[in-house]
């Protein structure tokens, strides 16, 4: 049985979304640690700055990772998820961490001090999570139904 292109995507789109969102946490996770070692910033501005970051990551980044791991698990398919709630669970995704991600850039290249830039998230991060939260939510739960058989 050939699978379409529609069910390919669907099947890999949890791994390429775990992966948007670990990618984007370690490149944040990078920008104050890399100002630090410049010594563009003092050691407790970079903790301070670290600290922001996890907690602005730590609520949606622990359910991505639950229900990837727990789907992995199980081995199952997720292609009976539909398109248009990966396309919110995307769409979601690169909002929330273009957002953070800009931010810490901006540190990077000077634009504003780290500091500005890790108030802007512990701002900016909880304002979007109650919105992101159920998307991803939503999308990575129904890895976990079990499919139903004919």
């Amino acid at each position: 049985m050939k699978t379409s292109i529609d069910d390919r995507l669907r099947s890999s789109t949890s791994g390429i979304l775990t992966t948007i969102w670990l990618l984007s946490f370690c490149i944040c996770l990078l920008v104050p640690t890399a100002a630090h070692l410049r010594s563009g910033i003092e050691f407790d501005t970079m903790t301070a700055a670290l600290g922001g970051i996890a907690d602005a990551y730590s609520a949606n980044l622990a359910v991505i990772l639950g229900f990837y791991f727990h789907a992995r698990l199980k081995s199952q398919k997720n292609g009976s998820r539909s398109l248009s709630s990966l396309m919110v669970a995307v769409a979601a995704t690169l909002i929330w961490n273009g957002l953070v991600v800009g931010t810490c850039i901006a540190s990077l290249v000077y634009l504003i001090p780290i500091e500005e830039a890790t108030k802007t998230i512990a701002t900016v991060a909880p304002k979007l999570s109650w919105l992101v939260a159920p998307m991803l939510g939503y999308y990575f739960a129904s890895s976990s139904e079990k499919p139903q058989t004919h």
